[in-house]
């Protein structure tokens, strides 16, 4: 009986060592993936902010590039309207386009008034 009692202790214990090893390897995969997670993390978070900063640096040389035009825009018009010939209905239609892509260029910065869409309807 004490034999007995003596190989199923034994037996426990094996089972038990056996269980202590196949949670160990477990744990140690875990521990891996967690490493590995936490490397594709900071490569993810170190590629989204690389990506952040290039769209706010181009959108920054858009909203330049629009304020530039912008800014020509009523200079063009004077341009043109001074070498074209004094045509009396062509002169208003060419202020008016002129208008039309100043009020474009102000929607697209998100500065329009009721008054410009008024005149936006009135656009082809």
């Amino acid at each position: 009986m004490k034999e007995q009692a003596a190989r199923d202790q034994a037996a426990k214990e094996q089972a038990a060592k056996a269980e202590q090893e196949r949670l160990a390897s477990q744990v140690a995969a875990y521990e891996a993936d967690k490493a590995r997670l936490a490397e594709e993390r900071q490569t993810l978070d170190r590629v989204m902010t690389e990506k952040l900063a290039r769209a706010q640096a181009e959108r920054e040389r858009a909203e330049k590039r629009v304020a530039t035009e912008t800014a020509r825009l009523p200079v063009y018009a004077l341009e043109q309207s001074r070498t074209t010939a004094p045509a009396a209905p062509v002169t208003p239609r060419r202020r008016t386009a002129a208008s039309c892509q100043e009020i474009n260029a102000r929607a697209q910065l998100g500065e329009l008034s009721e008054s410009d869409r008024d005149v936006l309807r009135n656009c082809r």
